[in-house]
């Protein structure tokens, strides 16, 4: 069994997948193209050091968890290898079976994170493995019909509000209301999912954001002991959780041939911390959260904190959206 940081985020990615172990004998998709941030990068920006990659039993470069990412496991039920980073040109520039864009520390918007890796740089990215690659591989046909079949998995918008909003004294978008905001963020998202449909792609799958209020980088913010949700924090991002289905069905209906499912990671998340024992033996988890905190050399920490902070297995490698 994968440890505490893997499993959940494969929970958090597939509740729409009820077997963990599940894994097709045969590609159900013909690739996998993956945009986004820390949550799915495959080796475009590296970390350093342990406890990154401790669980990786692969020559695939390491990853800003343990273990897999939520797109690994995606690839993985879906009887695909995983996928290639973009920055690794001699994989990438030869793989039919996808391409891994995403950049740690990103973001929807130009300013989040590092230029040339937000979600217009990525989007740009796959047009030139578009040109320059696939378009080698494939007859036009053939290509078509490639990119029709494919998944286009999104994975960002976290490191928007942790950088752009959230802060005080970030900028003039903090001054949005928490509607517009979400709003704002999810017309430029609209506007790459388009793109990517004018150029064949159908099949998108559109991670939303988890409660970031429960992440113990807010909840611990003042109190190291704090074991409470930011309630503020949540509600200044649940209306991008509640907009992204609205919008998606929007895009479905205007984009025709277009298929667009998306994660309730919002949702989930609360459910999970608040019914625990729902999702499996609790006593294990505790188990593999203290091992971690033992290499990660923190303070102990206990069960009925893991209980009430569930969602540190987001950032207890670091702050790495």
């Amino acid at each position: 069994m994968a440890a505490i940081v893997s499993l959940l985020l494969l929970c958090v990615c597939s509740c729409f997948i009820s077997v963990y172990n599940a894994q097709a004998t045969i590609s159900l998709v013909p690739a996998l193209y993956i945009f986004g941030d820390s949550t799915v990068d495959g080796g475009n920006k590296l970390p350093s050091g342990t406890p990154y990659g401790i669980d990786l039993n692969t020559t695939a470069p390491i990853r800003w968890t343990n273990g897999e990412t939520i797109a690994d496991f995606v690839a993985i039920f879906l009887g695909l290898p995983l996928v290639p980073p973009y920055i690794d040109m001699s994989q990438a520039g030869i793989s039919r079976m996808g391409v891994n864009y995403a950049f740690a520390g990103c973001g929807i918007m130009p300013q989040t994170g590092q230029n040339g890796w937000s979600l217009d740089g990525q989007i740009e990215k796959f047009n030139s493995t578009l040109r320059n690659n696939l378009t080698k591989m494939f007859s036009d046909p053939d290509l078509l019909q490639h990119l029709k079949h494919s998944i286009f998995l999104f994975s960002f918008g976290i490191n928007d509000y942790i950088q752009l909003y959230l802060p005080k004294n970030s900028g003039t978008l903090t001054k949005l209301s928490p509607d517009a905001f979400a709003q704002f963020l999810q017309n430029e998202l609209s506007v790459g999912l388009t793109t990517l449909y004018g150029w064949g792609a159908r099949k998108f799958l559109v991670n939303n954001i988890w409660p970031l209020g429960c992440t113990p980088w807010y909840t611990n913010a003042s109190d190291p002991l704090a074991i409470c949700c930011n309630e503020t924090i949540n509600q200044l991002v649940r209306p991008y959780s509640n907009k992204l289905p609205v919008m998606l069905k929007e895009l479905q209906s205007k984009l025709s041939g277009a298929v667009f499912s998306h994660s309730n990671d919002f949702e989930f998340v609360v459910d999970l911390k608040e019914h625990p024992t729902n999702y499996g033996n609790m006593r294990v988890l505790q188990l593999l959260l203290e091992r971690k905190f033992l290499l990660l050399k923190l303070p102990p920490f206990s069960f009925h904190d893991f209980q009430s902070n569930i969602l540190l297995f987001f950032i207890f490698f670091g702050v790495q959206g």
